[in-house]
């Protein structure tokens, strides 16, 4: 714990600097942003819990020559030939002005929209940066969107992160129904980590008031090494009126941050 807490104070992830020197062969990814995280007087974005879920598009400049899946935040001092840095930053007044600028960001052809729903121990700017890694590697069609809850972004802010995920539901489900309302297709929902908890927890709540939304509304979900238990999460499913297929979970064995979130637990294993 002690390691990943020094490691952790390496570099500052909450910064979020907007840089001009973006190499010429570097590749830019724009992607799309709804967060609950409270502004601080310069605009940024750090692990405050907000009152309103704000919305907004970053532009993302992705280092050259790096290796398929790697991400690197350089904090407050990215070197863009290396790190991913911020090139823009647009923010939005209201839904209603979010939801026509992300309309307009569907590629022609793509009736798909990607929300993407960070994981414990996230930065704004590490969610951000994973989007566009993601993005480019896996040549993702459409827009895509990144629901940034307020993680405190530290490796013993656990407990602080597992109250977000519940002080979060309500943003997300209006995160996921502005989406919904922006496409003429269907959601792609991938969640990572303590992420997935929080989404199954929105689309339970929005199940309850609203049975077969998911089914209507969503083409696929994808958990990737859930942070959930397992006991819950069959409770969660019970309450989907209809599951939409695929849905995929990606877990592995050898998943260290998850065999401690078992011991933090006192459960045996997760999801």
């Amino acid at each position: 714990i002690l390691a990943f807490a020094l490691s952790a104070c390496s570099v500052d992830r909450s910064a979020a600097p907007i840089i001009t020197d973006e190499p010429a062969d570097a590749e830019t990814q724009t992607v799309f942003f709804a967060t609950n995280r409270q502004k601080s007087a310069d605009g940024g974005l750090g692990f405050v819990r907000g009152r309103r879920v704000e919305y907004g598009k970053v532009t993302v400049s992705v280092p050259p020559n790096r290796d398929v899946g790697a991400v690197s935040n350089g904090g407050a001092e990215p070197d863009p030939r290396r790190d991913f840095a911020f090139l823009a930053k647009t923010d939005y007044a209201d839904n209603g002005a979010f939801r026509q600028s992300l309309r307009k960001g569907q590629v022609a052809g793509s009736r798909e929209l990607t929300v993407f729903v960070h994981g414990f121990n996230n930065s704004f700017s590490d969610a951000i940066f994973r989007m566009a890694q993601m993005r480019s590697d896996l040549d993702i069609p459409g827009a895509s969107l990144v629901y940034a809850w307020p993680s405190r972004a530290h490796p013993l802010g656990y407990q602080y992160d597992e109250d977000s995920v519940i002080f979060a539901r309500d943003g997300l489900e209006e995160t996921l129904r502005t989406a919904r309302a922006a496409t003429n297709g269907q959601l792609v929902l991938v969640a990572h980590s303590m992420g997935s908890y929080l989404l199954m927890e929105a689309l339970r709540q929005i199940e309850i008031l609203d049975p077969g939304w998911t089914y209507r509304s969503v083409s696929t979900v994808i958990l990737i090494s859930p942070d959930i238990g397992i006991d819950v999460f069959r409770s969660q499913m019970a309450r989907i009126a209809r599951v939409p297929e695929p849905f995929v979970i990606f877990v592995s064995k050898r998943d260290r941050a998850l065999r401690l979130s078992a011991v933090l637990t006192g459960e045996p294993e997760r999801l």
